[in-house]
């Protein structure tokens, strides 16, 4: 068996990401993940297309993930993360620096970056709220983030 990863813009037209093979622990049941590294501006459909050994397709309900907005948008995503894994930063102009703190105001990271995909490892950061600060050539803005 296999799963398919599918994506859509309008929720009607998907297609192909990538594919792991299906593994199920002793109870049948194993976990997966997949980070979406071109995360569009507006609205993003998922769904996974299972693939049984007999060729049987089973499509799983569609989920929508909410890109960056056009025109000066800064997307962080996944939100919430994972810990252990990374955290993408999308922006429609240049990014020049993220910055991330937790509630309490200290600072845990400070990148100077280019381009507008980052990627940040979060390597062992403590479950939690954090506040990501994105410096682009359109301004400032701060998102908040959940580490689970």
């Amino acid at each position: 068996s296999r799963f398919i990863i599918e994506k859509s813009t309008d929720s009607v037209n998907f297609s192909i990401l990538d594919s792991v093979p299906a593994h199920a622990d002793s109870n049948g049941i194993d976990n997966y993940q997949y980070t979406d590294p071109q995360l569009d501006s507006g609205n993003n459909y998922y769904r996974l297309a299972e693939v049984t050994d007999s060729g049987t397709i089973v499509y799983s309900p569609i989920r929508v993930v909410q890109g960056p907005s056009s025109g000066g948008g800064v997307g962080v995503y996944p939100n919430p993360v994972i810990r252990h894994t990374a955290l993408y930063v999308r922006a429609s102009t240049k990014t020049e620096r993220i910055r991330m703190v937790d509630v309490s105001g200290r600072e845990i990271l400070n990148l100077q970056v280019g381009g507008t995909l980052n990627m940040i490892p979060l390597g062992n950061l403590a479950p939690g709220i954090y506040f990501i600060e994105v410096v682009t050539d359109s301004g400032t803005t701060t998102q908040k983030i959940l580490i689970k």
